[in-house]
């Protein structure tokens, strides 16, 4: 049993009580101390084999013809004896390596290691106890016994609940812009109205190098003769100016929480914005593309030559060139037509080391990810332009629809603009490249 006496240490005495005691113990221990059991069991049958030791011992006190055997049985009793002391010292170690550690309040130490080292300096008196007299085990005052989890490595799987700190980055990544406006390309102006309307000179025959219209300049060889009579016609050609726009509805709390928005929605909105404008103004201008694509090239970059001469053909200065990635990427890679196993390329293509554009006897060639695949433009870009009526601008709107009722803003975006081809006869439009 445990005897305590207030400010006393702990006071273990070994007689009759020793499985009681040690039954106790496993209970308090519940399954986890299951091998404490097979401990109490082992000190049971020392304490057995203590009391009929003793009874033996008392024989010797009236030695008799047996005692030579007796002794010989003594002897391997005795060792049985301290085995079972040996098992119960073991016990204790297995407990404490099994996880179940009994520490001492205030002390490095926990229980089972104190009282197996106890057991173990007091293991010779032990074996002299009797039902006469006993033996106390005293272990440091301030021995408590604490069942302690056994540590195991911290994760945030295992150890923490929640999520663990988060770092945002208050950038967001959006999506590029396209790489060059059509925009970009041709002049603009402002315009009072949405009508716009210019005169074209009328062309003979498709060719508009073929001018005078009416008549033809003549030389005067006699003096007093009549002169040559010449006369020109004229086309009016309108356009209409159209609102191109876009909108988005978003929660005020959205505005208010994700903070990027109010900076970067108007950014995405214009982005895509363009877009739209880019394929709008290519598809009319393509409409509106007169220049010859006559070519006998064997490859795009010879194809492209032809039709730089064909502008210049019909008197006008090509100052642009503006085709996909990809033909681009098939301009870089042109062999030899003839045999197609190296690299070669007409006269008068370079790569700009400033810009790193291709040119072609002067004029860019520049990448537009609007064009349709296998299409280029070789053009004189001064000759349409972009006619602005009202502005490209991003607002804001509270009072749209229900909004109010549900706490909602409109973002919208647009501008009021057409093109206005002047010259078709300008603009080459080639496909299939």
């Amino acid at each position: 049993m445990f005897k305590r006496i207030l400010g006393e240490p702990y006071r273990f005495a070994f007689h009759d009580d020793i499985p009681a005691m040690i039954g106790s113990l496993s209970t308090k221990m519940d399954n986890v101390l299951a091998k404490a059991d097979a401990a109490a069991v082992t000190a049971t049958a020392a304490q057995k084999d203590y009391t009929e030791l003793k009874k033996e011992l008392d024989k010797l006190n009236n030695p008799d013809d047996g005692y030579s055997k007796w002794r010989g049985e003594m002897n391997e009793r005795m060792q049985d004896s301290q085995k079972s002391m040996d098992e119960l010292n073991t016990q204790l170690k297995l407990l404490r390596e099994g996880g179940v550690n009994l520490k001492t309040q205030g002390q490095t130490g926990d229980f089972v290691g104190a009282l197996s080292k106890a057991i173990g300096d007091s293991s010779a008196a032990i074996q002299g106890v009797n039902r006469k007299s006993g033996h106390v085990i005293e272990l440091p005052k301030g021995t408590h016994m604490h069942q302690v989890k056994a540590a195991g490595n911290m994760t945030t799987g295992a150890n923490l609940t929640g999520d663990p700190n988060i770092t945002y980055i208050p950038t967001p990544v959006i999506l590029p812009r396209q790489l060059v406006n059509f925009r970009d390309l041709v002049p603009g102006f402002q315009s009072a109205t949405g009508l716009i309307v210019l005169y074209r000179e009328n062309v003979v025959g498709g060719n508009p190098n073929t001018t005078p219209e009416q008549g033809a300049f003549g030389t005067q060889l006699t003096q007093g003769a009549l002169k040559e009579q010449v006369g020109y016609t004229f086309t009016n050609v309108q356009f209409t100016a159209e609102y191109m726009a876009g909108f988005v509805r978003v929660s005020k709390q959205m505005l208010q929480d994700v903070l990027f928005l109010q900076t970067y929605l108007p950014q995405m909105l214009i982005r895509d914005y363009y877009k739209y404008e880019n394929s709008q103004f290519q598809a009319a201008q393509a409409a509106n593309s007169l220049g010859s694509t006559t070519t006998s090239g064997g490859n795009d970059a010879e194809k492209f030559i032809d039709y730089i001469t064909n502008l210049e053909g019909t008197n006008f200065a090509p100052n642009g060139i503006v085709t996909t990635p990809a033909v681009w990427g098939k301009l870089m890679k042109t062999t030899v037509p003839s045999i197609g196993t190296s690299y070669s390329v007409p006269g008068g293509f370079y790569i700009n080391p400033m810009t790193g554009y291709i040119e072609i006897a002067g004029i860019p060639v520049l990448k537009a990810t609007w064009m349709p695949s296998g299409s280029a433009f070789v053009a004189d870009w001064t000759q349409s332009q972009v006619a602005t009526v009202d502005g490209l601008k991003v607002e804001f709107f509270e009072q749209d629809s229900d909004n109010v009722q549900r706490n909602l803003i409109t973002v919208r975006v647009e501008a009021r603009v057409v093109l206005v081809e002047n010259q078709p006869y300008a603009f080459t439009y080639a496909t299939g490249l």
